[in-house]
């Protein structure tokens, strides 16, 4: 009976070593594919500034063109692995077409303060090149703004021309070089802008810039 009673302890004895290196094991594993997943830096702080080329979208127009305009500000990149990243920022953007009229062109600027926050995926090509693509929602809210036709001017976000609050989908993809980000994006708006009794549009949007990280 006594030599039964070991050899049974000697068998439990070596199913919980092998059940416990066998979990130290793959606890080992995955902690090592975690941390060559996920950046040192999580997260990085930057500025950018750049062109738009913007128009109106979303009803019948036959006589809209698009017109040039800037945007500038801060960015945020949170990477979740080497792959992930959720980017963000808040930037000051003019959007806005031409309306071609009679005897003068109406010029609409739209100024807007505008949060983007986009999940993007990264495909590191060298340790000093990469490429992104990303897309994901905005808000927009307009500060100011002129509409021009010839000698008469007016405020953009009066009650009779466009409303402040826009939002819409953004897409873009960009280059990064060592700290330098160089980018392309489309916004595309969701929402009338316009206010009640006029035609219904939506911005669109084309902007490239150019940034740095910290």
């Amino acid at each position: 009976m006594k030599k039964k009673i070991t050899v049974t302890v000697v068998n439990v004895s070596k199913r919980v070593v092998l059940t416990v290196a066998f979990l130290v094991m793959v606890t080992t594993v995955s902690w090592a594919q975690q941390q060559r997943q996920v950046p040192n830096k999580r997260t990085q702080w930057g500025v950018k500034a750049g062109l738009n080329v913007s128009s109106i979208g979303g009803g019948n127009y036959n006589n809209i063109k698009a017109k040039a305009g800037f945007h500038a500000g801060i960015t945020i990149d949170y990477a979740f692995t080497n792959e992930i990243y959720l980017l963000a920022g808040l930037e000051y953007t003019i959007k806005g077409p031409i309306v071609e009229l009679s005897p003068d062109d109406q010029h609409i600027n739209a100024n807007y303060i505008q949060l983007p926050l986009t999940v993007g995926y990264k495909l590191q090509m060298t340790d000093e090149l990469a490429l992104i693509i990303d897309a994901g929602p905005y808000l927009s809210y307009g500060v100011n703004g002129q509409i021009t036709e010839g000698d008469h001017k007016q405020d953009t976000f009066s009650s009779i021309a466009l409303k402040r609050f826009d939002c819409g989908m953004v897409v873009g993809a960009a280059v990064d070089f060592r700290q330098f980000r160089f980018g392309m994006h489309c916004d595309f708006g969701l929402i009338n802008i316009m206010q009640k009794g006029n035609d219904k549009a939506q911005n669109w949007n084309l902007g490239l810039s150019t940034g740095i990280r910290f």
